[in-house]
């Protein structure tokens, strides 16, 4: 890897945060904490090295794509669920770099294979990981948020009201940790200039 910018800003951001460096204050996050949660977990996991974010990156971008998969699978045949993992992995095998993006379509796609069965804890499950979706990549609230809206409705015209409040909650529950978290080190007003 020879990429110092792309790599290496993702590796000393994970590295600063786990020497204590407070992030928006002392690390400029670029695209959401939990990106860089999620390299800090790699990390400590598998080494601190810059090889650990690509495996977390490759791991999760390999599940994406199953995950892909086993909705089609689900909605039409296997036929077709088979297909479409060929055609994603051969248009785009590897992940290069260990952008936000492929950390936010994993969460997205597992929160939409969970709405699949409309029960309670999926749907509970599922606006956690929509929230996550958010956490990872900041920029898509109001994409995220159209889709919960869009949902929402889904689950009125499917006289299923009860569960409306199971996805706002499962969404909530991540924000209200992380707005804790930003109360709690005195970053809060450091976050906002961020936005």
């Amino acid at each position: 890897i020879y990429d110092g910018h792309h790599h290496g800003y993702m590796l000393t951001n994970a590295i600063d945060f786990i020497n204590g460096r407070l992030p928006y204050k002392e690390i400029f996050i670029q695209y959401g904490i939990f990106t860089t949660l999620i390299h800090v977990f790699a990390l400590k996991i598998f080494s601190q090295n810059l090889i650990a974010i690509n495996i977390i990156t490759c791991l999760l971008y390999s599940l994406t794509i199953l995950l892909i998969s086993l909705i089609i699978i689900k909605k039409t045949s296997p036929i077709y669920g088979l297909l479409s993992l060929l055609i994603i992995f051969f248009n785009h095998p590897i992940p290069w770099l260990p952008w936000s993006n492929y950390y936010a379509l994993f969460f997205i796609i597992l929160g939409f294979f969970l709405l699949l069965d409309l029960k309670k804890e999926n749907i509970f499950l599922s606006g956690i990981f929509f929230s996550l979706v958010c956490l990872s990549r900041e920029t898509y609230f109001v994409v995220i948020s159209s889709i919960i809206f869009l949902i929402i409705i889904y689950l009125i015209f499917q006289k299923k009201n009860k569960l409306i409040f199971s996805l706002i909650l499962g969404f909530a529950i991540p924000y209200a940790i992380f707005f804790i978290y930003l109360l709690y080190n005195n970053i809060f007003y450091d976050w906002i200039s961020y936005l």
